[in-house]
């Protein structure tokens, strides 16, 4: 998808270029769940913080605050995330739902120039707990990370923690 819009001070910004990618296969009692974003920012010469592309979150790279990116690219142009999840359903039909376990990693890039994509990636993985329910699935979280980018370690710690942390969500990307 490209957008195309002028803004007040007369720049052209030729907007996201979005591939996604899902692909669930379900074999048996066991679903293998990929998902994988491609973001790249085309024709725009200043950048706002609140349009800079960013990981970290519960639905994209879990064991990180929210957009914790940002503390080491501000103004990323490029990203490259990611989650493999091995789904297991647990119990099924009960009462309103089913329960999935399983194991998960996420992984996450961002860069200002492409040159610089793969230079120092996130990754995290844990264990998952999901209730699946007609309105959506609950699921609680843990991740730890297996790969801090040293920009993060270096300027906010916290924003990824060594110890890890905790994700509850209510729907799901994928």
């Amino acid at each position: 998808m490209l957008h195309h819009a002028e803004d007040d001070d007369g720049i052209v910004r030729l907007g996201r270029h979005v591939l996604e990618k899902v692909l669930i296969h379900d074999v048996a009692r066991k679903l293998l769940a990929l998902n994988q974003a491609l973001q790249i920012l085309l024709g725009v010469t200043r950048l706002a913080a609140s349009e800079s592309f960013a990981y970290g979150g519960d639905l994209s790279l879990r064991g990180a605050l929210e957009r914790a990116s940002l503390v080491a690219v501000s103004d990323g142009r490029y990203l490259v995330a990611g989650s493999v999840e091995l789904r297991w359903r647990a119990l099924r039909q009960l009462w309103l739902g089913s329960f999935e376990l399983g194991p998960f990693v996420d992984f996450g890039v961002v860069a200002r120039a492409r040159g610089q994509l793969f230079d120092d990636p996130a990754v995290t993985s844990g264990p998952t707990v999901r209730y699946v329910t007609p309105v959506g699935p609950l699921a609680a979280s843990y991740a730890w990370p297996l790969r801090r980018p040293q920009a993060i370690v270096t300027r906010e710690p916290r924003a990824m923690p060594a110890r890890g942390r905790f994700h509850l969500t209510f729907g799901g990307a994928y």
